[in-house]
């Protein structure tokens, strides 16, 4: 009845309805009606959407007849009253729309995916970022704009800023006519901040909290009251999914967590003995970039805007063969930020020159 409604309306198909005529094993199940002229396939909707037209060359058409075996070619074209000139005829016709036809996909996935990535790594070297793209921030993060202005400029900017009735016809004419745009002109501040806070300065603050559950929130309530913009915290005593609980629930801080290897006793029974979190103001956008623990501790490292921050912690009794581990991720992890500013806090239990 669909077949003779879409002949009745215009329709040049010559339809036939597939389970009827014994071709269910060949189509797929959302598969009902089969166009014996140009096999258009689908419902009557999708079938009449296109003009029978046997010469059109469709790719997904060509791919799907590539896939049948001969003995399914062979029922169809009993289905249809093709002759053997005329299934050759469409297996000639098939084949060379696929060789005309770009690749479906690269033949050998795993190179085309490494290839990709070199080239994301080297556009992320040559604007100054880290290659690998977890460690990234700035132009790697699509919340962040970057507007292309020569650095000379920027110190021109600077100065106006700072001497509003200074002359700077001598600094355009020295090669800055085409790039000079005065932003502060346009109401844009010449050092912006926090957009929570007026001054360009970014209040961090740096405690071993010994139990995030004894002492956290306070610390967290009277940085809000001075003013923090950033908490890095180091001995949390919290596992993975108490420290998922609390960046759920926390109003005002982004909540970057941690946890630690190493356990001991309580009287709760096992709790973990170090962990490490770092906590921003909601009004600050950030994101987690990566982290490592083992039993000598851990670290986390978070981008705000431009800048990285990482918290750490080192146990004190942990063995020599895992404090090396700790100290060597951490500093290849520092020097992998390479020319990007960054700030480090926490707890090592040990002097600087003692990280060997």
């Amino acid at each position: 009845m669909r077949a003779k409604q879409a002949q009745e309306q215009g329709h040049d198909h010559t339809m036939i309805h597939i389970q009827n005529s014994g071709l269910k094993e060949i189509f797929p199940k959302q598969t009902t009606w089969l166009c014996t002229t140009c096999l258009s396939r689908g419902t009557t909707a999708k079938v009449t959407a296109y003009n029978c037209d046997p010469s059109t060359r469709s790719i997904n058409r060509a791919r799907w007849w590539a896939n049948l075996s001969p003995a399914q070619k062979q029922t169809l074209a009993t289905a249809v009253r093709w002759t053997d000139d005329q299934l050759k005829e469409k297996d000639a016709f098939f084949a060379e729309t696929v060789k005309q036809s770009k690749p479906h996909k690269p033949t050998n996935t795993k190179h085309y995916n490494q290839r990709l990535k070199e080239l994301r790594s080297s556009w992320r070297k040559q604007h100054g970022r880290s290659t690998d793209a977890r460690k990234a921030t700035g132009a790697a993060n699509a919340n962040t704009t970057f507007v292309a202005v020569p650095k000379r400029s920027l110190h021109i900017l600077r100065a106006r800023a700072a001497n509003p009735n200074q002359d700077m016809t001598q600094e355009k004419k020295q090669g800055l006519k085409r790039h000079w745009q005065d932003l502060t002109e346009q109401g844009i501040e010449p050092n912006p901040g926090p957009r929570f806070h007026s001054n360009t300065n970014l209040n961090i603050w740096q405690i071993n909290i010994r139990s995030f559950h004894q002492r956290g929130w306070d610390v967290l309530n009277l940085a809000k009251k001075e003013n923090i913009q950033v908490v890095l915290l180091q001995e949390t005593f919290l596992t993975k999914d108490q420290g998922n609980s609390i960046a759920r629930s926390s109003k005002d801080w982004h909540f970057f967590h941690y946890p630690s290897l190493a356990t001991q006793n309580s009287p709760h029974g096992r709790r973990p003995t170090g962990g490490v979190a770092i906590a921003v103001h909601k009004n600050i956008n950030c994101s987690q970039a990566t982290g490592y623990h083992n039993q000598a501790g851990e670290w986390l490292r978070i981008a705000v805007g431009p800048i990285y921050i990482t918290s750490a912690y080192r146990q004190p009794n942990a063995t020599a063969q895992h404090k090396e581990a700790w100290n060597k991720t951490l500093s290849e992890d520092l020097a992998s930020i390479g020319a990007t500013t960054c700030f480090c806090g926490g707890d090592s239990t040990m002097t600087p020159s003692q990280m060997t």
